[in-house]
């Protein structure tokens, strides 16, 4: 006889199961989405924002506290970056904010680390969201036909400067 039918073969199937995490798929996007998806704008702006600059915190510089408000915070974080914003002026005046905002340029790389033109780049953001859409929604007249997606764009733009897998999924690394 040419083949044996007596002989079994053991098959061993192997795979791998790769799971990709985007900004897409943090919680915080996941919540504001479903305000968003409830009319709730306001609220998803503000949550956000609170959230946003938490993990802001706890990305870059987990031992600075959050006191005062959140203008002052700013402007503290941009001096410590070494932008000079006057506090009496940045509190009170959004255009010396802003024009400090525009004044970060790339900076020189021998000078900083990654991490350093990451926050730098994630503060920007973050203090533009603040002006556009965080303030009006939460002191003044805010437009609650804002794209949706817009909001949470610019969201992302912040959280892309972070690592979201040291924030989020640390377990699962």
């Amino acid at each position: 006889m040419i083949f044996k039918k007596d002989k079994k073969s053991n098959k061993v199937i192997e795979q791998t199961v790769i799971k990709i995490k985007t900004v897409d798929d943090i919680p915080v996007i996941k919540e504001m989405r479903k305000m968003l998806g409830n009319g709730k704008v306001k609220d998803a702006i503000i949550f956000g924002y609170n959230s946003v600059l938490s993990d802001y915190i706890k990305s870059f510089d987990g031992s600075v506290k959050k006191n005062g408000s959140s203008r002052e915070f700013i402007i503290n974080q941009l001096n410590n970056l070494g932008i000079k914003v006057e506090p009496g002026e940045g509190l009170v005046n959004n255009n010396k904010l802003i024009e400090a905002l525009n004044g970060i340029d790339v900076p020189d790389k021998k000078d900083n680390t990654k991490q350093n033109i990451n926050q730098l780049y994630a503060l920007k953001k973050l203090a533009v969201f603040y002006l556009n859409y965080y303030e009006p929604a939460r002191y003044g007249i805010f437009d609650e036909n804002i794209n949706s997606e817009e909001i949470i764009s610019k969201i992302k733009d912040v959280y892309n400067y972070m690592d979201i897998m040291a924030l989020f999924y640390n377990d699962q690394q």
